[in-house]
């Protein structure tokens, strides 16, 4: 359903969308839930592909980016990971996610 809503977004407004961000990332989060890693990555990657619109949306990147590098450490992929520091950083994210941000620090520190 949340693909289909995508969709529909993008017909209203193309890929910058305001509302495809969010929908995105709680794809990516309902597929973590279902421990469906692999589609979890392709939603956390399809949103970091597309500009997120307006600035506003800076959160949902940089959550998805937090989400998507945590699931790269746990999968071996540290390089990858650790290059998406810098988007996991871009936004406040709130208390809740500041130990995964610490922690993906740590793990990228040299």
């Amino acid at each position: 359903m949340l693909a289909r809503a995508i969709t529909v977004y993008e017909a209203d407004g193309g890929p910058k969308n305001p509302a495809i961000a969010p929908v995105a990332l709680r794809a990516g989060q309902l597929a973590l839930a279902a421990k469906d890693v692999s589609a979890a990555r392709q939603w956390f990657e399809s949103l970091l592909s597309k500009a997120t619109g307006p600035e506003g949306r800076l959160e949902s990147r940089s959550l998805a980016a937090l989400e998507l590098a945590r699931l790269l450490l746990a999968a071996g992929e540290r390089q990858r990971a650790c290059s998406l520091l810098s988007d996991a950083r871009v936004a406040s994210v709130g208390d809740a996610h500041e130990p995964d941000l610490a922690a993906l620090e740590a793990a990228c520190a040299p």
